[in-house]
């Protein structure tokens, strides 16, 4: 049997992303919970994982969070602002596959959230599913970094119990790419030619094998 079309195989630039990472957090709402408990449980997680990154455990109380999701404010690929009894964060994710940030935009992302939402705790993520991630600069600039693998982590726990089409491609496209970056470990070095990813994978590797704080990959 033919496996089944993959809807991410066609929708792979970042503004798709970006309505994934957007589509998938609003399920993080306690107003969801019972609508759907699979991809409400997996968007709290994700959002837990963040707020682990981030250093805090506001997001642990699922049952309370109340979000509002905005894509493309000013620009900031997605803006999450959440409510949880009486505290407000406003999340920002900077969203790249296999670009990285251009110009001051990572500053300047901050500088509009500070302005427009003074009364918010400000959150700032650099989410990255390529292999090029320029992390040591996101860091520099005040965001966390929030990997593939990272992502991977989440979504393994819960893509196989849900029934959910975009969920499960989403998954599945993520876990063929990670696949495709890790291929230096078992092909051949002559091999590496044809798929791209696998250089990008070794090159990776290597860079956070030697100089994991080093921006040049």
């Amino acid at each position: 049997m033919a496996e089944r079309p993959n809807l991410f195989d066609y929708a792979t630039s970042e503004l798709s992303q970006d309505a994934f990472l957007c589509w998938l957090l609003e399920w993080a709402d306690h107003s969801y919970a019972k609508v759907d408990s699979v991809l409400h449980r997996t968007a709290t997680d994700f959002l837990k994982s963040i707020g682990s990154k981030c250093e805090i455990d506001a997001f642990e109380d699922a049952s309370k969070l109340k979000i509002d999701i905005q894509k493309q404010y000013y620009g900031i690929d997605v803006l999450m602002l959440i409510a949880i009894r009486e505290q407000k964060y406003a999340l920002v994710i900077e969203d790249k596959i296999n670009s990285v940030m251009h110009g001051d935009q990572l500053e300047r992302y901050r500088k509009i959230v500070r302005e427009k939402f003074a009364d918010y705790q400000p959150l700032f993520v650099y989410f990255k599913t390529g292999e090029v991630s320029k992390a040591a600069t996101a860091r520099k600039n005040g965001y966390v970094v929030y990997s593939r693998q990272d992502f991977l982590y989440v979504l393994e726990r819960n893509a196989t119990e849900t029934n959910d089409s975009i969920l499960r491609d989403y998954y599945q496209r993520l876990r063929r790419m990670d696949d495709y970056y890790k291929e230096y470990r078992t092909k051949p070095f002559d091999e590496w030619i044809d798929n791209g990813c696998a250089w990008e994978g070794f090159l990776g590797a290597l860079q956070k094998e030697n100089s994991p704080e080093n921006d040049c990959w």
